[in-house]
């Protein structure tokens, strides 16, 4: 088998944090599978990441093991069983039989089954669908921990547990590795367990010749017309181009629009607000031109490799974008690879013609635009109010909690648990926001949804967990915290009907909020208590109790956590303050699992709507549960028709809901360093300032 000293190592470049856990940045979620050897800490790193809380079992020689179900649950934890020459089944590290007999057994690597290739276009690529993790800490590290865990009695797989079967079964391990790496599936390797996953770079020594691929004729085939396709490069110019076959677009920085039917659609590519032509994300965004610049920001995203059809057949994109009949229901599909769009038309059902666009106006630049005048609609810059101004700020703000618009009043005369917008109103949503400043100015200042606050057409609702930071290393830094109160406060000064705030699980000052053991609520009073006064804190503590819990607008409601469990009316979420309970259950509630059983489900969500007197399947937003790092936004989650997910607290990307004209769109974005921007900005117009106040020497 395949020793430690056989296997060289690098370290991966591009990596993300998953809960804490760093993992390489080029996979998703999803596709991780953790295995390893008894004692390597699989279930400790799921745990960690989340993932689905059971194991599984795959027997390595048995043919298509890729499509079995248990493996459509990812991130799991999962164990491997090989085949041996002279053995009817294949054997795991823990049978009985491979412990007495390991040092005699032979793999018999031909009958290891490998994932076949992608061998046409509609096919599923098998070799990457998975990602594995191999935990493979030193063998003298696990059999420590082993024999200190056999004296419980409660793992019987480590009694009478040797250092030699662990080094065999850490190579056991390894061996499959190096198999499936030499394969060309996608593996890697994590020989610390709170360490950083290594790559494997190549091995001294091989124990089997590489598997052979065998690509069918249908592959064959599909890669010879897929070749003939793809040689069509075109450039958009002014003259229209009818499409009639698959045409690539080139990542230039430039903008193009393409007419399907009578709708006509602008793809710009996603640049930064200071409009460097090449970040590394290589990004577009599709919208309809005008309406993205003069309303709130309503578009489609593709991101380096995704494919996306658009037509009538997807509700949102019809309802977006206004199809109409002459727009096919599959009218085309468009594949981002690496920024190069390949625009795939349905000839059959639908004309589309490629052009530039006339005097096109750029999505960065206006961002740019509206973030240097940002300051100026706020009437100051953006950064902390002074400890003794803040005290009297935090008291306008109650001030206008207490009368504020939209809300029912109680029983008491003052503003209820529910803010109900007028039909005409436009209403963003932000998810989790968890103290990223930068995540709220890329929204405020994308598209028109700024200039229609300043008009009064559209309205931004923070879904709660404005405070506490969830960056690594962040937990008890509550200076964040401090800055994103201060920039909610300036935002409801100027915008008091326009901006508002739902009470979330952090809103308080609780102890049993906090995050990693940190008492996340505890040092917030504190932090504040320490930099602006005990008067400050109790004003932050009675703005967290002046919050309303749900909003309801044209067709949709929102709350952080969760629609309520029991029935209730609506006279009862109006009057919240007085029922503990049901306040506890909106934000700290969350979906029904096997492992939460006394989540919410379906029928909840269906008495909220009755509750709330909202049709059949009208959306249901709500946040605090996001379902994965590499998507912000999830529709229909728990099977429940019109029951959404955003979450906006990431740090590569975040995502938002936009509700408008009874119709919703949910739109992802990617933040940007804009309040670092700002502050550096506004540092260089004060020293210039400064310079010239300044009379020169005579």
């Amino acid at each position: 088998m395949m020793k430690a000293e056989d296997m060289i190592l690098a370290p991966i470049a591009e990596l993300q944090s998953i809960h804490g856990v760093q993992f390489p940045r080029d996979f998703k979620f999803r596709q991780f599978l953790i295995t390893g050897p008894p004692g390597a800490g699989k279930s400790t790193l799921v745990g960690k990441m989340r993932g689905w809380p059971y194991e599984a079992y795959v027997d390595l020689s048995m043919p298509n093991w890729w499509h079995m179900q248990a493996l459509t649950f990812r991130p799991r934890e999962l164990h491997l069983g090989l085949p041996y020459k002279g053995q009817r089944e294949a054997l795991t590290v823990v049978d009985a039989f491979w412990k007495a007999n390991h040092a005699d057994l032979q793999i018999d690597f031909k009958k290891i089954a490998i994932p076949p290739p992608k061998s046409w276009s509609l096919g599923t690529n098998w070799r990457n669908r998975y990602v594995f993790e191999f935990i493979l800490p030193p063998a003298e590290e696990i059999f420590r921990d082993r024999k200190a865990r056999a004296r419980t009695g409660l793992f019987p797989h480590d009694e009478g547990v040797t250092l030699e079967r662990v080094t065999a079964q850490v190579d056991f391990y390894r061996t499959i590795a190096w198999y499936f790496w030499l394969a060309g599936m996608s593996v890697y390797v994590r020989t610390e367990r709170e360490g950083a996953p290594l790559r494997i770079m190549e091995c001294r020594r091989t124990l089997a010749p590489k598997p052979q691929d065998k690509p069918t004729l249908i592959g064959r085939v599909d890669n010879l017309v897929r070749r003939a396709r793809d040689r069509e490069l075109i450039t958009p110019s002014p003259k229209p181009q009818l499409l009639k076959t698959t045409a690539r677009v080139a990542w230039n920085g430039h903008p193009f629009q393409l007419t399907l039917g009578n709708t006509r659609l602008e793809f710009h590519p996603d640049r930064p607000f200071t409009g460097e032509l090449d970040n590394g994300d290589r990004e577009w965004i599709i919208h309809t031109g005008v309406d993205f610049f003069e309303g709130p920001p309503r578009f489609l995203r593709i991101r380096p490799g995704e494919s996306k059809t658009i037509g009538t057949s997807k509700k949102i994109q019809k309802q977006m974008f206004s199809f109409d009949g002459t727009v096919a229901e599959r009218h085309l599909r468009v594949s981002n690879r690496r920024g190069e769009l390949k625009i795939h038309p349905n000839v059959l059902e639908g004309t589309t013609v490629l052009s530039t666009i006339r005097r096109p106006r750029a999505v960065w630049v206006a961002r740019n635009e509206n973030l240097i005048r940002l300051p100026t609609v706020l009437g100051r810059p953006l950064i902390n109010y002074d400890d003794e101004e803040a005290l009297s700020i935090i008291g306008q703000v109650n001030e206008i909690l207490s009368q504020e618009v939209y809300r029912e009043l109680n029983v008491d005369g003052v503003p209820g648990g529910i803010i109900n917008f007028p039909d005409e109103m436009t209403v963003v949503i932000l998810g989790d926001t968890h103290t990223r400043a930068d995540n709220i100015l890329r929204l405020l200042t994308e598209g028109g949804l700024l200039s229609s606050i300043e008009a009064g057409i559209a309205s931004l609702v923070f879904l709660g967990d404005l405070v506490h930071s969830e960056e690594d290393g962040e937990a008890e830094n509550m200076e964040p915290s401090l800055f994103i109160l201060d920039l909610f406060c300036m935002l409801k000064l100027r915008f008091p009907e326009n901006v508002f705030y739902v009470r979330g699980n952090h809103e308080t000052y609780s102890h049993d909020v906090g995050k990693s053991g940190v008492p996340q609520g505890l040092l917030l009073r504190k932090h504040l208590k320490n930099r602006r006064g005990t008067e400050y804190a109790d004003a932050v503590g009675d703005l967290f109790e002046n919050l309303a819990f749900v909003v309801q607008g044209n067709g949709f409601a929102a709350c952080h956590g969760a629609p309520v469990r029991t029935r209730v009316d609506r006279n009862t979420l109006v009057n919240i303050k007085r029922y503990p309970g049901i306040q506890f259950e909106i934000v700290w509630n969350r979906l029904r699992q096997s492992n939460r059983p006394a989540g919410y489900g379906k029928g909840s969500v269906k008495r909220f709507r009755k509750t709330l007197g909202l049709p059949k399947r009208s959306p249901i937003i709500v946040g605090h549960t996001p379902l994965s790092v590499n998507e912000t936004v999830w529709l229909d989650v728990g099977g429940i028709k019109g029951h959404h997910v955003v979450y906006s607290a990431y740090t590569h990307r975040f995502g938002a809901m936009v509700l408008q004209d009874g119709q919703m769109t949910p739109i992802e974005l990617v933040p940007e360093q804009a309040l670092a921007f700002l502050n550096s900005t506004n540092e260089a117009e004060e020293i210039s300032s400064a310079s010239l106040e300044v009379s020169p020497a005579s």
